[in-house]
């Protein structure tokens, strides 16, 4: 049996689409198809309901998930494995994050001189949590939750702060009649965006966006005040600090990696760099390392009782 016709098959179920599915493992959607069918044939049973609301699981296709997920973690261990045998001590490296984390490491990564050491980084930027086990990523470095499952070797990198950011011309502007940059209506549960938008009440939010990039160029344009990480904020000539960090928003960050490829050379090299950087960035990451624009009055945080959702 084809483990590509197995691995379809997975995609298929999770997504219960075609078309996710195919941009889940990389392929075009008659590919996916063709595959499914294939399996089809092979096992002589149906393994989906074709519903509107989705590809659902026959009884053949629910006997059939457990044994092909067990194939998948065994073609995952392998794969791992290979990497331990590989000689060569260079090659490439794909590190997942959200875009500040990958922001943070592409503007120092430079520093590791990887192009001595043969080695190339992929810099994943991405809300999804990308599997480090089925070797969507190598390296993780992500905002702590819970504690992490699986074979997988954890660091602490430090804490990440966040704090209030506008333009000097908006700063300017007497409190009252301060505006704000959100965020889109997708990410209203986050922590960040209810946050700002309590503090904002009755203020308008003139724009919303779904990235911080997209959030600091609008305030970079005067649109308004925003949410930053501080290391990003600080770091921005047209951008001045309203408030000191804020403590309900500050995240800790670990760095993950899965124990059978941790002793891989390459990767080695990368994680080693990577907390070393973090814990030399340490004051920058937390905000301490800049006090904001004494010229422009700092505002008060308001005192919050209520315990705001996770990001």
């Amino acid at each position: 049996m084809d483990w590509d016709n197995l691995k379809v098959f997975l995609a298929v179920e999770r997504s219960r689409s075609l078309t996710e599915a195919a941009a889940e493992i990389k392929v075009s959607q008659p590919t996916v198809g063709r595959r499914l069918t294939a399996l089809e044939e092979t096992l002589g049973v149906m393994l989906f309901d074709r519903r509107p609301d989705g590809w659902r699981l026959t009884a053949a296709g629910k006997k059939l998930k457990p044994l092909a997920i067990e194939v998948e973690a065994k073609v995952s261990a392998l794969e791992r494995a290979t990497d331990r045998l590989t000689e060569d001590d260079g090659g490439l490296v794909r590190v997942t994050g959200v875009w500040s984390v990958c922001r943070f490491i592409l503007d120092r990564v430079r520093e590791a001189n990887l192009v001595g050491r043969a080695i190339s980084v992929e810099l994943i930027h991405d809300g999804s949590l990308y599997s480090l086990a089925k070797r969507e990523a190598d390296i993780a470095v992500r905002i702590r939750r819970s504690a992490p499952r699986g074979d997988l070797v954890t660091r602490s990198l430090g804490v990440m702060a966040f704090a209030l950011y506008a333009s000097p011309q908006t700063a300017a502007l007497p409190p009252d009649q301060l505006a704000f940059v959100g965020f889109d209506l997708a990410s209203q549960g986050f922590r960040q965006s209810q946050w700002l938008d309590a503090f904002a009440d009755r203020r308008p939010v003139v724009m919303r966006a779904s990235s911080v990039d997209l959030r600091m160029r609008a305030a970079l344009m005067g649109m308004g005040a925003t949410i930053l990480p501080c290391f990003l904020g600080d770091a921005q000539p047209g951008l001045v600090r309203l408030t000191p960090p804020i403590p309900e928003l500050t995240e800790e960050l670990q760095l993950l990696v899965h124990g059978d490829v941790a002793g891989v050379n390459r990767i080695r090299v990368m994680t080693d760099f990577l907390f070393s950087t973090f814990k030399l960035e340490r004051a920058r990451l937390s905000g301490a390392a800049s006090d904001f624009d004494m010229d422009v009055a700092p505002m008060s945080l308001p005192n919050r009782d209520e315990k705001l959702n996770e990001i």
